[in-house]
């Protein structure tokens, strides 16, 4: 009776185990996957229509030195920072410097997708703003 007890308490560690590693393989190679180029598109607002964002940026994702970094390819008036990948999300900041005066900041907060291989999710900006956002993998 005790050797079955410890044989099936050794069968659900390995399992959970196994479990555990696929997961954080999963979230690695999603990691991996972020790298590359993605088109970033906004949800339209139904609200503020003159606060619509009708263009498409170009993003371009790079590992530089163990961490990930971002670059705007169509504005370069757009700072990245605060980058973190954890359990398939992604977060980080952008900041518009075109206006030395008036700091403008845009947090997003994304989730891979796995179905759809692209990230979802939300922005909120400087100004209390929110809006629904994804990007979409171009290479």
């Amino acid at each position: 009776m005790k050797t079955k007890i410890i044989f099936v308490a050794v069968i659900c560690l390995l399992m959970v185990a196994c479990g555990i590693k696929n997961k954080t393989a999963t979230s690695k190679n999603n990691y991996n996957n972020s790298i590359g180029l993605w088109s970033e598109h906004w949800e339209q607002d139904t609200i503020d229509i003159e606060g619509n964002v009708t263009y498409v940026d170009t993003l371009k994702i790079s590992l530089v030195q163990n961490n990930l970094d971002i670059q705007c390819l169509s504005d370069s008036l757009l700072r990245y920072s605060n980058i973190q990948f954890k359990n398939d999300s992604l977060t980080f900041t952008a900041e518009n410097i075109v206006d030395p005066y008036e700091a403008f900041f845009i947090h997003y907060r994304l989730k891979y997708n796995a179905k759809k291989q692209w990230y979802e999710g939300t922005i909120l900006n400087s100004r209390q703003k929110t809006n629904k956002v994804w990007l979409k993998k171009v290479k």
